[in-house]
């Protein structure tokens, strides 16, 4: 499977589309862009307008060229090619969120009444629930997926974990998405808590898989 193709050109036009709007609307917007919420919902953090509608799209292009190219050095390389259509479409999700992560700032900033926390929370809700339907498709490797200490070790403990994680991160998207509706210091609080329950609850698995399987190979060795 090839690992590059046309399809490459989506995501870098969704890029080149959002640009377009930000330098659009370049001279409509105040001199300084909103850029950070806090807990309450209340603005907290701001950028300069010609930093904001140049550096954002620049950095929507960084990170899709690192996740494009990354795996090119990665020493299982051929495990991230084989699941190259899954890969990509990840690679895209990413690309899509953060693309309309600026169109909200960009909104907000010219006035519009946009609830950027009920938009952040429903794209992250989204993202979660791709990547987990996503994760069973890739194997072994140092580049993509859910790489602990123990999933690295093993075949079989990666394959079991991500299998896991797919329950865990389609549970986190469910989750977040009915947080985005509540109000901004109830939903952020139960962001990190859900957060750090999925995450622990994926360290554990992975501990627990290795252990279980390490004793089960040391079982078979005695014998």
């Amino acid at each position: 499977m090839r690992f590059f193709s046309f399809g490459e050109l989506i995501p870098l036009l969704l890029i080149a589309a959002a640009a377009a709007a930000g330098f659009t609307v370049y001279q409509e917007l105040p001199d300084r862009v909103p850029t950070h919420w806090g807990v309450s919902g209340g603005t907290d953090g701001w950028s300069d307008r010609v930093s904001f509608v140049w550096w954002f799209p620049g950095f929507i292009l960084f990170i899709y060229l690192v996740l494009t190219f990354i795996p090119l050095i990665d020493p299982r390389r051929d495990n991230i090619m084989a699941a190259a259509r899954e890969y990509f479409i990840l690679r895209t999700a990413f690309v899509i969120f953060l693309c309309v992560l600026y169109i909200a700032i960009l909104s907000v900033a010219l006035g519009f009444a946009v609830n950027i926390k009920t938009i952040i929370m429903l794209g992250a809700a989204a993202l979660f629930f791709i990547i987990g339907s996503l994760l069973p498709a890739f194997k072994r490797n140092y580049t993509v997926g859910i790489r602990l200490p123990w999933t690295l070790e093993s075949d079989e403990v990666w394959d079991t974990v991500h299998r896991i994680g797919k329950t865990v991160f389609r549970a986190l998207a469910a989750l977040v998405a009915i947080l985005a509706f509540l109000p901004d210091r109830i939903a952020f609080t139960g962001l990190m808590v859900a957060l750090g329950g999925g995450i622990g609850e994926l360290v554990f698995s992975a501990y627990r898989t290795y252990r279980d399987h390490s004793r089960h190979k040391a079982r078979q060795a005695a014998q």
